[in-house]
């Protein structure tokens, strides 16, 4: 297909290529590397468009084209998914592997019909924002077992949940919130590009952001940093500001 066509991949071409899934262990560890994410954003970007997940007449000056990088780039990018064994070069052609690691779950992918498939920064962008989405689902989980541990519903959800708890070193409290230091360590980013991918997700649709501030008696809380949030004052009246609810889209 035509990149002055398609630009942007509409939905009826993503309902039969659809991509779904991505292990967990394999996206975590390469957001903390950012060749490597540029190298699974590439590899995204073709299993993504192309049902046959290969490049026929492969070479690297056509892959350097189309999505506007240098050819010594784009080789360095091939070479790390050769050597991650998501990429096989097989004569002219190019065969770019499952996405699949040996042990470990995966994660049901975002949205990606709004994302510029031949952009390899703005797929950056999405899969860094697919791991703050997998640590939420984290915080959700644990959530919900300490909710069950201390106000059980259920026999069944007590036992469950004192199981869990048992195996898990878990010292959060229960709060679905996402401070935006977490989003920038499992994002591997710096807390302003952090919250400007907060920002770049919800204009993509991917996510919806829940602020919580609540106004408190003045003497409840001093000021500063509290277990609950960080409390302040502004024109005489004392709030209480908690961590952000993240809800994210599935495909």
């Amino acid at each position: 297909m035509d990149r002055k066509i398609i630009g942007i991949v509409p939905r009826s071409f993503l309902s039969w290529v659809m991509l779904k899934l991505i292990p967990i262990k394999l996206l975590l560890n390469s957001v903390q590397d950012r060749m490597v994410l540029r190298a699974l954003s590439l590899s995204f970007s073709v299993k993504a468009r192309y049902r046959s997940s290969q490049y026929h007449r492969f070479t690297y000056s056509r892959i350097a084209e189309e999505y506007h990088i240098g050819r010594d780039k784009a080789k360095k990018l091939i070479a790390i998914l050769v050597e991650m064994n998501l990429a096989t070069i097989q004569g002219g052609n190019i065969l770019f592997g499952k996405f699949k690691q040996e042990k470990g779950k995966q994660v049901s992918l975002l949205p990606y019909n709004n994302i510029d498939l031949y952009n390899l920064s703005d797929i950056e962008k999405y899969l860094r924002l697919q791991a703050v989405s997998i640590k939420q689902s984290q915080i959700d989980y644990m959530t919900n077992r300490i909710q069950h541990l201390r106000d059980p519903g259920t026999l069944k959800e007590f036992r469950s949940a004192r199981k869990v708890m048992g195996n898990y070193n878990w010292v959060g409290e229960a709060d679905r919130g996402q401070s935006i230091n977490t989003v920038s360590n499992v994002s591997g980013l710096g807390k302003n590009k952090a919250v400007d991918l907060l920002k770049w997700g919800e204009a993509k649709g991917l996510l919806t952001k829940h602020k919580r501030l609540h106004p408190i008696s003045y003497y409840l809380l001093p000021e500063g940093i509290q277990d609950k949030g960080t409390v302040f004052t502004w024109k005489g009246h004392k709030y209480l500001a908690q961590t952000t609810l993240l809800s994210f889209l599935v495909l």
